[in-house]
Protein backbone atom coordinates (compact mmCIF):
# COMPACT_ATOMS: atom_id res chain seq x y z
CA UNK A 1 0.00 0.00 0.00
CA UNK A 2 1.18 3.32 -0.97
CA UNK A 3 0.84 6.63 0.79
CA UNK A 4 1.76 9.91 -0.09
CA UNK A 5 3.43 11.82 3.25
CA UNK A 6 0.14 13.67 5.54
CA UNK A 7 -1.84 11.22 3.52
CA UNK A 8 -4.64 9.34 5.82
CA UNK A 9 -5.57 6.11 5.30
CA UNK A 10 -8.43 3.79 7.60
CA UNK A 11 -6.43 0.53 7.81
CA UNK A 12 -7.55 -2.51 9.32
CA UNK A 13 -7.95 -6.58 9.10
CA UNK A 14 -10.63 -8.47 9.08
CA UNK A 15 -10.42 -11.34 11.48
CA UNK A 16 -11.86 -15.18 10.81
CA UNK A 17 -12.12 -17.91 12.17
CA UNK A 18 -11.61 -20.82 9.25
CA UNK A 19 -13.70 -23.75 11.31
CA UNK A 20 -16.41 -21.28 11.89
CA UNK A 21 -16.04 -21.13 15.76
CA UNK A 22 -17.55 -18.31 17.43
CA UNK A 23 -14.75 -15.93 19.00
CA UNK A 24 -14.55 -12.57 20.55
CA UNK A 25 -12.10 -9.98 20.40
CA UNK A 26 -11.09 -8.41 23.86
CA UNK A 27 -8.34 -5.47 22.26
CA UNK A 28 -6.08 -4.74 19.52
CA UNK A 29 -2.73 -2.39 19.65
CA UNK A 30 -0.97 -1.40 16.06
CA UNK A 31 2.81 0.12 15.72
CA UNK A 32 4.80 1.25 12.56
CA UNK A 33 8.24 1.18 12.27
CA UNK A 34 11.18 2.19 9.77
CA UNK A 35 11.61 -0.55 7.87
CA UNK A 36 15.43 0.55 7.38
CA UNK A 37 15.79 2.09 11.13
CA UNK A 38 13.53 0.39 13.59
CA UNK A 39 12.67 2.98 14.71
CA UNK A 40 8.78 3.08 16.22
CA UNK A 41 6.85 5.75 14.19
CA UNK A 42 3.44 5.28 15.45
CA UNK A 43 1.78 3.29 18.07
CA UNK A 44 -1.65 2.83 20.11
CA UNK A 45 -4.60 0.82 20.27
CA UNK A 46 -6.61 -0.03 17.63
CA UNK A 47 -10.88 0.62 17.11
CA UNK A 48 -12.26 -3.08 17.72
CA UNK A 49 -15.71 -3.58 16.06
CA UNK A 50 -17.44 -6.61 18.10
CA UNK A 51 -20.16 -7.48 15.84
CA UNK A 52 -17.97 -7.88 12.51
CA UNK A 53 -15.08 -8.86 13.78
CA UNK A 54 -12.85 -5.80 12.17
CA UNK A 55 -9.95 -4.14 13.87
CA UNK A 56 -8.99 -0.70 12.03
CA UNK A 57 -6.37 2.06 13.02
CA UNK A 58 -6.17 5.46 10.89
CA UNK A 59 -2.19 5.49 9.75
CA UNK A 60 -0.79 8.83 9.00
CA UNK A 61 2.88 8.36 8.11
CA UNK A 62 4.70 11.17 8.90
CA UNK A 63 8.10 10.35 7.39
CA UNK A 64 8.98 9.52 4.08
CA UNK A 65 10.27 5.96 3.27
CA UNK A 66 9.09 1.90 3.73
CA UNK A 67 7.08 1.25 6.93
CA UNK A 68 6.35 -2.41 8.70
CA UNK A 69 3.00 -2.06 10.64
CA UNK A 70 2.06 -4.63 13.03
CA UNK A 71 -1.42 -5.37 14.88
CA UNK A 72 -1.19 -7.43 17.79
CA UNK A 73 -4.94 -9.01 18.40
CA UNK A 74 -6.36 -10.02 21.52
CA UNK A 75 -9.34 -13.02 22.43
CA UNK A 76 -11.86 -12.13 24.74
CA UNK A 77 -13.12 -16.35 24.11
CA UNK A 78 -10.25 -19.20 24.25
CA UNK A 79 -10.73 -20.44 20.60
CA UNK A 80 -9.55 -24.35 20.98
CA UNK A 81 -7.85 -24.28 17.88
CA UNK A 82 -5.86 -20.45 17.67
CA UNK A 83 -4.66 -21.51 14.68
CA UNK A 84 -7.51 -21.22 12.84
CA UNK A 85 -8.02 -17.29 13.50
CA UNK A 86 -6.79 -15.58 10.42
CA UNK A 87 -7.03 -11.71 9.09
CA UNK A 88 -7.26 -10.21 5.98
CA UNK A 89 -6.13 -6.74 5.46
CA UNK A 90 -8.20 -4.08 3.93
CA UNK A 91 -8.04 -0.39 3.61
CA UNK A 92 -10.98 1.99 4.13
CA UNK A 93 -10.90 4.56 0.91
Amino acid sequence: MQFKLGEKKDCGIIVKSVTGEDFQIDSAVYEYIGYDSGNVLGSGTAEVDPITKQVWVLLEPSVAGRLVFTMEITLLTANRYPETIIGEAVVRM
